[in-house]
C-alpha cells in the first residue's frame, strides 16, 4: 500500500498510533541544526514559524518566489559535497536529533484564530500541516486555548532513509499531557532530486534505543509487504474472491437474474452515490522549501474534503478516528490544478471509511497524474447505511477500506500495549471511539434486553452498570475500547427498564436484574467472563459469580454497593424509618444524578433483602479486585472492605482511591480500572 516514488522530493511515512500512516520523501537535514536558532539561545524552544525559517536556511530555499529558479540552480552545485558511501559519514546518536517546538495557542490569540473551526475546536487539518513541517491520536480533544508542544528524534536509519518519531502534547490543568504520536520515514535525495543520498549511520545507546531501532526494521518490512496488497498488483485471495462474489450476488435482481440488472440491497447506498469532489489552484503561497506544493497543505485539503463527505453522508458531525495510508507518489508543482475526489468506500455500524484521491492536471499539457491517496476513518452517533460497490475497481476500494478499519483497531491495541493509553480521555479513546452497534435479545414473556457486544478472545469482559445507569457510560465505553484493543470479547447491556432495554424501571428489583445478568451470561456471553460491576452492578456481579462460578473467571467491583439499600435503610433512626414505611417510599440523596436523589419503594427494599450476602461467608473462589473512592458519599468505602473480608477467595485486593468519588469516572479512575482488568487478564492467561 506504501508506494514511494524515487522521483518524489518529498516522501516520508507518517505513522499515527491507531494506524496513522503517511508517506513523504524529504531531503536529508540535521534536526539538531534547530538548536542554534534564536529561541534556543534565549533558553526556550522555537515556535513553528522559527522552525520553518530554519528549514529554509538549511536547504538554502528562496523566500521570494520570483528567485526560486536561481535558488534551485545554486543548490545543484551542492551535489559534489555528498558522501559516496555511508562509511564516510560520522555516526549520530538519537539524542543528536532531539528537538522541541512550541505552538503557543494559549498565549497568542491571533495565532489561535488560524486554528479554530466553526465548532470552536482545533482544526485537525492544521495539525497535519504542522506535523508535516517538522501521527496515533491518544485523544481527539485538542483544546483551542492551550499551548501545544512537539518533540521528536530519529529512531531508525537505513542507507538513505530515516525514521523519526514525533510526540504532540498540550499544556492543560498545569501539565503537558499526551495528545498524538507520529512516525515519519524520510528518504534523503541529492540536491537535484535525481538519486538517493546517504545518511549518517545511527549509534544506539542502551536497550530502549535498540528496541526503537528494531521496531523501525519491522516497520520497513511491513511497508514493503503492504506495497503489494492492491488489486492493481496481485489477484484477490480466495477469501476476497468469495466476498466480492457475495456482494455481487446480493445486488442481482432475482426477477431477471441478469448481469445488467442490479438492485441495491436494503439500507444501502451505491458507492457511486457517495462521492464528493474539490479543486484547488496551487499558488506559490502554498509552496514548501523545495518550491513544490507543501505536503501539509495537501493533507489538510484532503482531510477537510473527506470530513465534508462523511458529514453529508451521515447527516451529522463526524469525529475523526484514524488517518491511515497516505501515499505521496508524486510532487505537486506550483501552478498545477489539484483535483480531489472523496469516496466513501466502506461503512460498519457508525463508522465511515473515506478514501480521498488527489491528482494534478497540468493545464498546458492536460496530463493527469495521481499524487496522493488518503484514507480517513470517521465515527458518527448513529449507524449509517452500507455502501455497495458496483464495479471491480470499487470492490478493491471496498475491501481495502475494510482492511484499513481493521488495521486502525489493531493500532489501538498496540497503543495501549505500549503505554499510549487511550483512556486518558474517556469520551474519545484515540482519538478513537469505536462503538459497537446496539442489538436486542428476546426472552419468553419478559422484556427485550439491549446490549452491545464485541467478539474476541477469552476471558471476555462483561460490564454491569449501576442503579439507573446504562451501558453507554464513560466506564463502559472505555472498557469496550480496551477489550477491542487486546482482541478480547466485551459485553455490556442495559437491565430491564434501563437505557435502551424494554420494561418499566420502577417495577425492577434486585432479583429482576440478577435474572438479566444470568440470562446474558448464559445466552449471549461467549466463554468465561471477567465481571465488572459498578455500584449496584457490583452487588449483582457477586450474585452472578455465586450462581455461575463456571462462567466467572474474575471480578472487578467499582464502588461496590453490596446489600447497600438494605443496610443503609436499617441504619436510619427508627422514627425516620417509620415515616418512610408509612409513606411507602424512601428518598435517598445522591450526587450521582442530576436530580440529586432517587426514590425506591418499600417493596423494592423487602425484595432486595432476599439477596443480601454480607451476613455470611461469600462462596466465591475466583480472583476479586475491589476499587473504591475514599470520597464516595453514596456508598462508603468500608462496604468494599466488608466484601473483601467475607469472600472466600484467597486472591482478593481492595484498591482505595484517595480522591475517588462514587462514579469513579475521572480519567485517572478509568485508567486505574483498565489497568486492574489488564493485570487480571495477564494473570488469567499466563496461569498454566
Amino acid at each position: 500500500m506504501f508506494s514511494p516514488s524515487k522521483r518524489d522530493p518529498e516522501s516520508c511515512v507518517l505513522s499515527i498510533s491507531y494506524g496513522f500512516r503517511v508517506l513523504k520523501l524529504a531531503t536529508s537535514l540535521m534536526s539538531r541544526a534547530f538548536s542554534v536558532g534564536s529561541a534556543s539561545l534565549l533558553g526556550k524552544a522555537p515556535d513553528m514559524a522559527e522552525v520553518r525559517n530554519r528549514l529554509r536556511q538549511i536547504v538554502g530555499a528562496s523566500t521570494n518566489w520570483k528567485h526560486h529558479q536561481q535558488a534551485m540552480e545554486e543548490r545543484a552545485l551542492l551535489s559534489r559535497h555528498l558522501a559516496s558511501s555511508q562509511d564516510q559519514l560520522p555516526a549520530k546518536t538519537m539524542k543528536d536529533s532531539e528537538i522541541e517546538v512550541h505552538l503557543p495557542l494559549g498565549t497568542q490569540p491571533s495565532l489561535r484564530e488560524k486554528y479554530l473551526n466553526y465548532h470552536n475546536t482545533v482544526r485537525f487539518g492544521r495539525i497535519l500541516e504542522d506535523l508535516d513541517s517538522l501521527a496515533d491520536m491518544r485523544k481527539n480533544m485538542v483544546y483551542p486555548d492551550c499551548d501545544i508542544k512537539f518533540t521528536g528524534h530519529v529512531t531508525w536509519v537505513g542507507k538513505s532513509s530515516i525514521e523519526a518519531k514525533m510526540h504532540m502534547s498540550q499544556f492543560h490543568d498545569g501539565a503537558y499531557t499526551p495528545v498524538l504520536d507520529a512516525t515519519f520515514v524520510m528518504v534523503a535525495r541529492d540536491p537535484q532530486n535525481k538519486r538517493a543520498a546517504f545518511v549518517n549511520p545511527l549509534k544506539l545507546e542502551g536497550p530502549e534505543e535498540e528496541k526503537l531501532f528494531q521496531q523501525g526494521e519491522i516497520n520497513k518490512k511491513r511497508r514493503v509487504e503492504m506495497s503489494t496488497a492492491s488489486l492493481l498488483k496481485v489477484a484477490p485471495t480466495a477469501d476476497e474472491r468469495n466476498i466480492i462474489h457475495s456482494l455481487f450476488l446480493n445486488t442481482l435482481d432475482t426477477k431477471t437474474v441478469s448481469f445488467r440488472s442490479r438492485i441495491r440491497p436494503p439500507n444501502s447506498v451505491w458507492m457511486e452515490d457517495a462521492k464528493m469532489k474539490g479543486l484547488e489552484i496551487c499558488h506559490p503561497q502554498e509552496r514548501n522549501i523545495f518550491n513544490r506544493v507543501f505536503g501539509g497543505f495537501l493533507m489538510r485539503k484532503a482531510y477537510e474534503l473527506g470530513w465534508a463527505n462523511a458529514c453529508a453522508f451521515a447527516g451529522s458531525r463526524p469525529i475523526l478516528v484514524s488517518v491511515d495510508d497516505i501515499m505521496f507518489q508524486k510532487p505537486v508543482e506550483i501552478g498545477s490544478l489539484l483535483l480531489l475526489s472523496s469516496q466513501i468506500c466502506y461503512t460498519e455500524g457508525n463508522h465511515i471509511q473515506v478514501r480521498v484521491h488527489t491528482e494534478v492536471l497540468e493545464p498546458f499539457t492536460r496530463q493527469h497524474n495521481t499524487t496522493n491517496i488518503f484514507h480517513f476513518t470517521f465515527q458518527v452517533e448513529e449507524d449509517v447505511p452500507a455502501v455497495v460497490p458496483q464495479s471491480y475497481g470499487a470492490h478493491d476500494h471496498h475491501s481495502m477500506a475494510a482492511v484499513v478499519l481493521a488495521h486502525c483497531r489493531r493500532g489501538l491495541s498496540q497503543a495501549l500495549g505500549s503505554g499510549l493509553v487511550g483512556v486518558l480521555s474517556p469520551k474519545f479513546v484515540n482519538g478513537v471511539r469505536q462503538k459497537s452497534g446496539i442489538q436486542y435479545i428476546s426472552r419468553p414473556d419478559l422484556p427485550k434486553l439491549a446490549y452491545r457486544k464485541v467478539k474476541g478472545k477469552s476471558p471476555g469482559v462483561m460490564f454491569l452498570p449501576g442503579y439507573g445507569s446504562n451501558m453507554s457510560g464513560e466506564k463502559a465505553e472505555a472498557l469496550e475500547d480496551f477489550c477491542r484493543s487486546l482482541g478480547h470479547s466485551c459485553l455490556r447491556f442495559d437491565y430491564t427498564g434501563h437505557g435502551a432495554s424494554e420494561g418499566i424501571f420502577s417495577e425492577g428489583t434486585i432479583g429482576t436484574w440478577k435474572k438479566d445478568v444470568l440470562f446474558m451470561l448464559d445466552e449471549v456471553a461467549e466463554g468465561p467472563q471477567i465481571l465488572v460491576g459498578s455500584s449496584i452492578g457490583g452487588w449483582l456481579m457477586l450474585l452472578a459469580a455465586i450462581a455461575r462460578p463456571e462462567k466467572t473467571k474474575a471480578l472487578v467491583g467499582i464502588s461496590t454497593a453490596a446489600d447497600y439499600f438494605v443496610t443503609a435503610f436499617k441504619s436510619l433512626p427508627l422514627q425516620e424509618r417509620k415515616e418512610f414505611e408509612d409513606k411507602g417510599t424512601w428518598t435517598i440523596p445522591t450526587k450521582s444524578n442530576e436530580e440529586g436523589f432517587f426514590t425506591v419503594s418499600l417493596d423494592f427494599l423487602r425484595e432486595a433483602e432476599n439477596h443480601c450476602i454480607l451476613h455470611s461467608p461469600i462462596p466465591i473462589a475466583c480472583p476479586v479486585r475491589l476499587v473504591h473512592g475514599l470520597k464516595d458519599e453514596d456508598v462508603p468505602w468500608h462496604v468494599s472492605m466488608q466484601v473483601a473480608e467475607r469472600v472466600l477467595s484467597a486472591d482478593v485486593d481492595v484498591i482505595l482511591r484517595r480522591h475517588g468519588q462514587h462514579r469513579m469516572a475521572e480519567k485517572d479512575d478509568i485508567k486505574l480500572i483498565v489497568y486492574t482488568i489488564d493485570d487480571l487478564i495477564d494473570k488469567l492467561t499466563t496461569i498454566t
